[in-house]
């Protein structure tokens, strides 16, 4: 115990205050009767989901005092933000020591239920490893005259448009123009809907096989829902969370902050504040869920999932 407990919690941050009591007492009796998920951590600069890999049931079993019940030590008098720097300073020391073991079950048993739920499910090591997948097992099988895409950092950075871009036979409907007066670029986006095939991300993807995604103008959760005959999804694994409610409160508390502070000229309150604050700005981006529990038809999405923390 003491072991675990020094991996978790290096020697100076036990100096700068944390409390012994809770984290040698409490813990004890509340790891038991867990409320609720633990704080929403922050590691290598991403937002990771709490029971991600199964962390928590792994701990319980290992060493159930590393449990941390968020309700119970802001209750005590600590607050969200401090328990957050100890949990970004200790915890995933102990977290990145099981972290290789966890990854790959959890990977494959998402792809699985993708399948189930009439998916294509890939899965890659990197973004080039995507990229090859896309253009040798993917593409390979479409009739794709026009494509189009929807903001996604994770499918950017896999380098598929660019090299789709390199074959003239291949018409781009570019809907991010920004010469385009906001009339043209209403009329592109609705073109983008008649595309033969439509790339992008999901903001989240459930441990059961389902995207879910939140969007502000509704082009991107349109193309993905009906529209273009074939969608191809990139998605990190810093995407995957246990269900449709972890993946609600990722989006509110990681991706739509992260997405709506990329952007210059929006003013909302999730900016400064780092969560959802259901606010009135005429900059909201938090207008329009969708959550596609099945891909109808059968095959018309595919999904790459790649083993890396990737995009927002």
């Amino acid at each position: 115990a003491r072991l675990c407990h020094a991996a978790c919690f290096p020697p100076s941050r036990r100096r700068s205050g944390l409390p012994r009591g809770v984290a040698r007492n409490r813990m004890r009796t509340e790891a038991g009767k867990m409320p609720g998920r633990l704080i929403s951590p922050i590691r290598n600069g991403h937002g990771v989901s709490n029971d991600r890999f199964g962390i928590k049931s792994y701990l319980e079993v290992c060493h159930p005092t590393l449990i941390f019940a968020k309700d119970s030590l802001e209750k005590s008098g600590y607050s969200g933000l401090r328990v957050r720097a100890w949990f970004q300073s200790g915890f995933f020391h102990l977290f990145n020591l099981f972290q290789p073991f966890m990854e790959d079950p959890l990977i494959e048993s998402t792809l699985q239920a993708l399948q189930k739920n009439k998916f294509h499910a890939y899965s890659a090591e990197s973004p080039q490893e995507a990229n090859r997948i896309f253009f040798e097992k993917i593409l390979p099988t479409l009739q794709v005259r026009t494509y189009s895409w929807g903001d996604s950092m994770t499918m950017r950075a896999t380098g598929v448009l660019e090299d789709l871009e390199k074959n003239p036979d291949r018409i781009p409907i570019t809907t991010f123009d920004p010469s385009y007066s906001q009339t043209q670029k209403t009329y592109w986006r609705k073109q983008a809907l008649l595309a033969d095939l439509f790339l992008t991300g999901s903001n989240a993807l459930t441990q059961k096989g389902q995207l879910v995604n939140l969007d502000m103008i509704g082009n991107r959760i349109g193309g993905i829902n009906f529209g273009p005959e074939n969608v191809v999804i990139f998605a990190g694994i810093n995407k995957i969370v246990p269900d449709i409610e972890a993946a609600i409160h990722r989006i509110r508390t990681i991706a739509a902050p992260k997405n709506a502070a990329r952007h210059s000229g929006f003013h909302t309150p999730c900016i400064k504040t780092g969560a959802c604050m259901d606010c009135q700005s005429s900059d909201r981006i938090c207008n329009s869920w969708l959550i596609t529990e099945k891909s109808y038809p059968k095959g018309r999405i595919s999904v790459i999932l790649i083993k890396q923390e990737l995009g927002l």
